[in-house]
């Protein structure tokens, strides 16, 4: 058992070998003397380690053996970071059964439920549960970029346009931001700005593919209509 702490706290700490990490945990969950709460740990910690498929098979093992919202939402994450994310929203309403008060695991739970309806294009849903979330924690700035993000979708690109604003408020330093604040601004018809957003994304993040490629885009637009509108009579 001793040995099997040692573990766990120097794959913790030591999370750039990958491999070696989810060699132990894949061993640890074949170790008979594993307790649930080991097993837990296990599972956390290859959520922490982006080890998806390993988290899913810990914590659907230990929904077998017991009822506990902490397992069906680190089953629940692990099936998000792989896509599925039908699965993943099944899970994450299951556990709001058994959240009985507004507390943090709901806050989450909501966000999550935020993110899979933004991703499946559900943007009606994906604004309940983000005012959901927002309701319960109010100082959690990540909402309006989710928001933003959720307008870029919608193609409400006034409204994004304004909530990715609002965030630079509070963290102007994310590429993210104005990558969308970029492609919001081109939709409105705003080319100067528009371009001085992705030139500040790629100076935080020289090699985002997405702007990088929206880059040449819009180079061989820009060339295409002056081309277009040249005059080759004398």
């Amino acid at each position: 058992m001793e040995k099997i702490l040692y573990s766990i706290e120097k794959y913790s700490f030591n999370s750039s070998h990958q491999q070696e990490t989810a060699d132990f945990l894949i061993e640890l969950t074949q170790n008979d003397k594993a307790t649930p709460r080991l097993l837990e740990w296990a599972g956390f910690l290859a959520l922490e380690n982006e080890l998806w498929p390993i988290a899913e098979m810990i914590f659907a093992s230990l929904l077998e053996r017991r009822d506990k919202v902490l397992d069906l939402l680190g089953l629940a994450k692990s099936l998000r970071m792989q896509s599925r994310l039908t699965e993943a929203e099944e899970c994450y309403l299951a556990s709001l059964d058994k959240i009985t008060q507004a507390c943090s695991l709901l806050f989450v739970v909501y966000k999550a439920l935020g993110e899979i309806c933004l991703l499946k294009s559900d943007f009606y849903q994906a604004e309940e549960y983000y005012n959901k979330a927002s309701a319960l924690n109010p100082s959690y700035k990540n909402l309006i970029f989710y928001r933003a993000m959720m307008y870029l979708k919608e193609k409400n690109y006034q409204c994004a346009e304004q909530s990715f604003k609002n965030y630079l408020k509070f963290n102007s330093n994310s590429s993210k931001v104005w990558l969308g604040l970029a492609i919001a601004r081109k939709a409105l018809g705003e080319e100067e700005l528009a371009w001085s957003c992705l030139e500040k994304c790629l100076d935080i993040e020289p090699q985002n593919s997405q702007a990088l490629k929206l880059k040449k885009r819009w180079k061989k637009s820009i060339f295409e209509n002056i081309s277009s509108s040249l005059s080759f009579s004398a």
